[in-house]
C-alpha cells in the first residue's frame, strides 16, 4: 500500500470543515488503522506512516 503524500492530506483536511459526527469517508481517506489499548488510549496510523495516541 502507498503511503499518501503530505498535499493529498492538506486537501482531505481543507475539504472536510467541521467534524461534528463521524464520518466514515474521511475516516478511511485518512486512517490506516486505530489500536486500542486497554479502555484508556487509542493509537490512530495514518497513511502517511504518522500516529496520533489519543486518550479516551
Amino acid at each position: 500500500m502507498e503511503r499518501v503524500t503530505v498535499k493529498r492530506f492538506i486537501s482531505i483536511f481543507q475539504a472536510a470543515g467541521p467534524i461534528e459526527a463521524f464520518d466514515s469517508d474521511l475516516y478511511f481517506k485518512l486512517i490506516e488503522k486505530m489500536t486500542v489499548h486497554d479502555d484508556t488510549k487509542l493509537i490512530l496510523s495514518l497513511l502517511d506512516g504518522s500516529e496520533i495516541e489519543c486518550e479516551i
